[in-house]
């Protein structure tokens, strides 16, 4: 019986709520369904504009613009990477490691 009392109660308040808040005729009903049946409550459908506003417009052109400028755009890392030797400029010097190499096999023994 308490539930029963605290279920009517709960969905007074949600209809009271529900047609405080949107005023004025309701344009559908949504179905709940509690112990004693179906009950209905008043819902107010809102409607989608049939276009933008131009502002929007506007806006979403400039991002498209600036996103398909940004993949044709070739970055310059030269100011902020240390450019590398050209191949014909290193100087290897294969006597030094070798004699290095034999160095560390003498000195583990």
């Amino acid at each position: 019986m308490k539930t029963r009392v605290i279920t009517t109660v709960l969905i007074s308040m949600l209809m009271l709520a529900s047609a405080s808040v949107f005023g004025g005729k309701p344009q559908g009903t949504m179905l709940f369904r509690t112990l004693n049946g179906f009950v209905e409550i008043p819902v107010k459908v809102e409607e989608a504009p049939d276009s933008l506003p131009a502002v929007v417009k506007v806006a979403m052109a400039q991002h498209a613009e600036d996103m398909h400028s940004l993949v044709h755009v070739q970055f310059d890392l030269s100011l902020i990477s240390k450019p590398e030797p050209d191949a014909d400029d290193v100087a290897i010097n294969t006597c030094k490691i070798f004699e290095e190499l034999r160095y560390r096999e003498f000195a583990r023994k």
